[in-house]
């Protein structure tokens, strides 16, 4: 099979595998925000942050040094196995012992039991991270689809049942364990390959040079990517901080399904060219051009009509989440551009570069968050939004010069699709508002999604979208 034939089928796979997820999972939410209270969500999001950076170190970009590598065996998966597997032991050892201290931190009592059942994922997810990898370089997305949905689907059933009977925040945590474990159970079922006991230390040493500089920035990345988690926390309440994480589920549905998907596809696939600059330019302005068509009217229609469509889902108790969802809408639009041009540097080897722009980026983070402690959660909503503009600049600016598409081209192409989806938007916005007729929330988000597809679509038509054409013209290849 062709390198392109592979990617079209890669990605219609691994769409169908995140927004099937996504799917089950929002779903399963929109039952549990009925069932728990915000402040059970806001308990989970204190601890997403220790969460996220025991994932990233158990890892170690080992991973993606596996993925890009072209001549691995078996004892470069073999190693990468047995190191993922002792990491993840002396994370979870660490936040065992730890957990005390967070729960003080917090002033929440519960939080020391949580940790020390949540922070199993660890030791659970270790053991089937290299028969995953292997699936991402054989872009076999459609396998990673056969096993995800069911341990999302089961999963969710457990949360539920555990919810429905009273079990409150700690649904939660059994929600995520059962995930983990039916999901690394299902990858050693369903594939052949078994780690041989050795640790070779010249392969170790070969990926971990290229994977440290990538665990330092996927660190340093998350860290203050969830200090927003730790600060509303601390400083403003659990139920804010409740009302936060669901508002930031609802853009990710979207957004980082959108963007994760395909970038999961293409590092494989812009590794396979990495050599070829003009090639890696075409593809990669399609990518971007097909993320912003697809992802600019949702995210935007979603601002227009956030009302109804956070109450239809999450019921009248999340109504402060509204203006959350609104301010952060707005910053994720951009996010599927960062990490393209992020998949650069990798591909290009220069996860030393990676490293240095999230140093650089990490300090406007810093200016943000001290914002939120002066002038409120509001201020640190819309700095996060200033943020990813000023992070696209810095993004752009280095792989753009890598591929010769600097930053001024990119954002061209970006222009159209951007101003198709606002025209689009503000007919929803009249048809929903400015009209002011008494509609119910379901029926207000009915219309407003017949009248933004058909008018987005219209619009693209008629305007010749570069976007629209290509997507066309996949569909035919397909």
């Amino acid at each position: 099979m062709s390198l392109k034939s592979k990617t079209i089928t890669g990605i219609f796979w691994a769409f169908s595998q995140k927004f099937g997820i996504q799917g089950i999972n929002f779903g399963v939410t929109v039952v549990l925000a009925r069932l728990l209270i915000p402040e059970d969500f806001g308990i989970i999001g204190m601890i997403l942050v220790f969460v996220a950076i025991g994932d990233a170190l158990v890892e170690g970009g080992l991973a993606s040094s596996l993925i890009r590598n072209k001549d691995n065996n078996q004892d470069d998966y073999s190693t990468v196995f047995w190191m993922n597997i002792l990491m993840s032991l002396l994370i979870y050892i660490i936040l065992f012992f730890v957990a005390p201290l967070i729960a003080i931190f917090f002033e929440k009592e519960i939080l020391t039991d949580i940790i020390r059942v949540f922070c199993l994922l660890f030791v659970i997810r270790s053991f089937s991270l290299i028969q995953k990898t292997r699936l991402i370089i054989d872009m076999n997305f459609k396998r990673i689809l056969y096993i995800s949905i069911p341990s999302v689907l089961f999963s969710g059933i457990v949360g539920i049942v555990f919810a429905y009977n009273g079990f409150g925040v700690w649904s939660l945590v059994y929600m995520h364990i059962s995930q983990a474990l039916f999901m690394s159970i299902q990858f050693w079922i369903f594939n052949t390959w078994r780690p041989g006991f050795r640790l070779d230390l010249d392969k170790l040493k070969y990926h971990f040079n290229f994977g440290y500089k990538l665990t330092l920035s996927s660190l340093l990345d998350t860290v203050f990517k969830n200090s927003y988690l730790i600060l509303i926390g601390k400083y403003f309440s659990a139920a804010q901080l409740g009302l936060y994480t669901q508002a930031v589920k609802l853009k990710d549905l979207p957004v980082k399904n959108l963007s994760q998907a395909l970038n999961t596809v293409t590092y494989p696939m812009f590794s396979a060219i990495q050599d070829d600059d003009a090639q890696l330019k075409n593809a990669y302005k399609k990518l971007m051009e097909q993320a912003i068509f697809w992802m600019a009217p949702l995210l935007i229609w979603g601002i227009v009509m956030a009302e109804p469509l956070i109450l239809f889902v999450f019921g009248n108790q999340w109504i402060e989440a509204v203006p959350f969802f609104q301010i952060i809408a707005i910053a994720g639009m951009l996010y599927p551009i960062h990490s393209y041009n992020l998949n650069i540097l990798k591909v290009k080897g220069r996860s030393d570069l990676f490293l240095k722009l999230e140093v650089y980026k990490k300090g406007l983070t810093v200016i943000a968050l001290f914002m939120g402690v002066i002038y409120g959660i509001y201020a640190l909503l819309w700095t996060q939004v200033v943020n990813s503009f000023l992070s696209l600049f810095i993004n752009s600016h280095y792989s753009g010069r890598m591929i010769n598409f600097p930053l001024l081209e990119q954002i061209k192409s970006l222009i159209p699709g951007i101003s198709i989806a606002l025209m689009s938007a503000s007919l929803v916005w009249i048809s929903i508002h400015y009209l002011n007729i008494s509609f119910t929330h379901l029926t207000q988000l009915m219309i407003g999604t017949l009248i933004g597809v058909s008018s987005y679509l219209l619009l693209a038509y008629v305007f010749k979208l570069n976007a629209l054409k290509e997507f066309r013209s996949l569909i035919k290849t397909a």
